[in-house]
């Protein structure tokens, strides 16, 4: 009988020691050993202050922006490294607002530097500046880099919103693509399951021109194909409740440290966030993050290789933590 209850409590321990190495040791592997994406979280200043924001961002935030020079110090170091996904995201805050305040070349530079580069280009904006006068010239601009690709298929894509925390979200997004459809372009549509109703309404009032066929881009995602240039697709996102949503009783809760993936075809990567305040985090949003700076203590920029080594450290620490003390102590 002791016997048993011996080996009943040694399979215990087992097991439990089976679980933390799995649960530390795998996700550290995951990150040492997948592709990664590089995402630039140029600034946190937005003209809108919406409620569901994870990021804080909004009109109150400095207008300050990640040096162009730095981003593409980066992008050049990342083109060196064969763990690179080749995909790049730039958001915000607002990554256009650099317009607003008579920055015209900030993101003319950056955009101009990833797709001589021939690396896939992906902006995320809620597209509040598409009927503004000032507006006009980001479309001048998106178009003139768009005809200077030499793929068939586009390296430069706009993620735009249609919720219900961005005004007037629809009738911009409509805008956006009026200006850009037949450009080597691909636009894609993310909504919340919330709003439903205004996704329908935006794909109810795309004009009746547009013929829709299956097609894959460059990174192996799947759109629609409009007019045979223009990409549209629309995926529910998830709310996450970091920054303000934390607020919000629907956001989605995810205490575990973060370093979820994304899939570009049948290629995982994982997400290396670098963001205007000096800091990269392994993921964007959701968890407890996981973060190095991009910045030492000499104000100096720290190397790509350099950084990738502190968040695999960073990694194994915060699960062990989040295994030993949320699992065991609270």
């Amino acid at each position: 009988m002791y016997n048993n209850i011996l080996m009943s409590k040694i399979k215990e321990i087992c097991e439990f020691y089976k679980n933390v190495v799995a649960r530390c040791f795998v996700p550290t592997l995951a990150v040492y050993n997948l592709k990664y994406t590089l995402v630039f979280k140029t600034t946190n200043y937005c003209w809108f202050k919406c409620q569901h924001c994870c990021e804080n961002s909004g009109p109150d935030q400095e207008k300050t922006y990640i040096d162009s020079k730095i981003i593409c110090d980066y992008l050049a170091q990342a083109k060196q490294d064969p763990q690179f996904s080749n995909d790049v995201i730039f958001t915000g805050g607002e990554v256009f607002s650099a317009y607003k305040f008579g920055d015209k070349n900030y993101v003319k530079d950056i955009l101009n530097f990833a797709l001589q580069n021939n690396i896939s280009t992906n902006i995320k904006t809620n597209a509040g500046w598409a009927r503004t006068s000032w507006g006009q010239q980001i479309f001048t601009d998106l178009k003139e880099l768009a005809r200077s690709q030499k793929t068939r298929l586009p390296l430069l894509s706009i993620s735009l919103s249609i919720d219900n925390y961005h005004t007037n979200c629809v009738d911009n997004a409509m805008a956006v693509m009026d200006k850009l459809v037949g450009e080597n372009i691909a636009i894609t549509v993310a909504s919340f399951p919330n709003a439903q109703d205004k996704v329908k309404q935006f794909e109810k009032n795309l004009p009746k021109k547009f013929h829709t066929q299956r097609v894959y881009t460059t990174s192996g995602n799947q759109y629609l194909l409009l007019n045979n240039k223009t990409f549209y697709s629309s995926d529910c996102a998830t709310l996450f409740n970091g920054g303000r949503a934390i607020q919000m009783p629907d956001a989605y809760n995810n205490p575990a440290p973060q370093f979820a993936f994304v899939v570009n075809g049948n290629q995982p990567s994982t997400l290396f966030a670098f963001d205007n305040f000096g800091r990269v985090s392994l993921g964007e949003n959701a968890g407890r993050k996981i973060i190095t700076p991009w910045i030492n203590q000499y104000k100096e920029i720290r190397p790509l290789q350099e950084i990738k080594q502190s968040l695999r450290k960073n990694t194994l620490k915060e699960n062990l933590y989040f295994i030993f003390y949320e699992q065991l102590f609270r």
